[in-house]
């Protein structure tokens, strides 16, 4: 019983800390940055994941070279940036 009161409230802690540098990174960079895309921005994408996400999506379809070669753009703008922001 010990284990599970020690680990709840490890949990507790960690959601703690979390939600407070959520409210921190948003003071500093602004209200529509949450912690993930903070994060996101940080680190940026892996080319080789996004590569693999879109591939399904590719295959599934009968697309131009013009179209394969936008998604690929976007990949490498993800991979750089991390995120796309929608004005």
């Amino acid at each position: 019983m010990k284990r599970t009161n020690d680990f709840i409230g490890l949990r507790d802690q960690v959601r703690d800390i979390l939600s407070q540098l959520e409210e921190k990174i948003k003071a500093v960079f602004g209200k529509d940055l949450s912690l993930k895309l903070f994060i996101r921005k940080l680190v940026g994408l892996d080319r080789n994941a996004a590569k693999l996400a879109f591939t399904q999506y590719l295959e599934s379809g009968n697309f131009s070279a013009n179209q394969i070669r936008f998604v690929e753009t976007i990949i490498d703008y993800l991979t750089q940036n991390g995120v796309i922001a929608f004005v």
